[in-house]
């Protein structure tokens, strides 16, 4: 999963729209991508009084279902 900080983005567009030389298409990410497991783990800690059971489910049985 990629991502990136809010900061980043936003100082991105200043930059652009200060920038007369900025031209074209640019992708801004973290160089780092991360699995969708970290930010989940994370986000169920966030949530006082939750409990969270991290299962992991094997892809063959993803594509079976589906």
């Amino acid at each position: 999963m990629s991502w990136i900080h809010i900061d980043d983005l936003v100082n991105l567009y200043i930059r652009a729209i200060e920038d007369e030389t900025y031209k074209g298409v640019y992708t801004q990410v973290s160089p780092l991508a991360v699995s969708n497991q970290r930010p989940t783990i994370l986000l169920a800690k966030s949530v006082r009084g939750r409990f969270y059971v991290s299962l992991h489910v094997p892809s063959f049985l993803l594509k079976w279902y589906w």
